[in-house]
């Protein structure tokens, strides 16, 4: 028996996991694969979503069996590869924050991807209803669609992004939406009456180039 292992090559699996019960080292090559909800849920050990490393979902994921949402962080690049992160309307995003890293090719549910975001990228991805909850600081966000994106951004690019209801920036809870220091670029922004158009209740400094309503 030990004689037939001899000369087997072993698998990508084998040689590669870098986190237990993962597939893959972790690189822009060999990102982890999240091939289901367990997988993403891991996310919330710190060893695993904070560590800088890239990840791809291969599937899409329904998280309405989780009753209890935890509250945590994540430092990685994400690829979604265009597959769902479904989840009954609430106000606890995904992640609580996301800091230097870059998500991509994502589509969300009823839920926000983050509460807040700083020095990140965020590339075509759709949300249902928010992308961030509350505020972006030193991000850009480019080729991406919801119905409204964030409360407040600061120190940030919106590029190419298309609003599907409401104005560029919502409202959340008695706070106003704010925009400050900006580039808003070639963003088409729908129009509604009840709720607001346009991009902010306040706008400052920054530039706004072909906004079409």
């Amino acid at each position: 028996q030990k004689n037939s292992e001899i000369g087997k090559k072993p698998t990508r699996a084998a040689i590669s996991a870098v986190v237990k019960g993962f597939v893959g080292s972790g690189t822009a090559d060999d990102p982890l694969l999240i091939r289901s909800v367990e997988d993403f849920m891991d996310l919330a050990r710190a060893d695993v979503g904070q560590k800088g490393y890239h990840f791809r979902q291969t599937a899409d994921l329904d998280f309405s069996a989780i009753s209890h949402w935890p509250t945590f962080d994540f430092q990685g690049h994400y690829e979604g590869d265009g597959f769902r992160l479904d989840r009954e309307y609430s106000e606890t995003p995904l992640f609580n924050t996301m800091r230097n890293s870059q998500l991509q090719n994502i589509r969300l549910g009823e839920t926000a991807i983050a509460q807040k975001a700083e020095k990140t990228t965020i590339l075509a991805c759709q949300a249902e209803i928010f992308l961030i909850q509350e505020k972006i600081n030193d991000c850009t966000l480019r080729d991406c669609e919801a119905c409204s994106f964030v409360r407040e951004a600061e120190n940030s690019q919106i590029v190419r992004c298309r609003t599907t209801g409401w104005r560029l920036t919502h409202r959340y809870g008695n706070s106003n939406s704010r925009v400050y220091n900006c580039q808003i670029l070639d963003c088409e922004v729908k129009l509604h009456g009840l709720l607001g158009s346009g991009i902010a209740d306040s706008l400052q400094s920054g530039t706004v180039v072909e906004l079409i309503s």
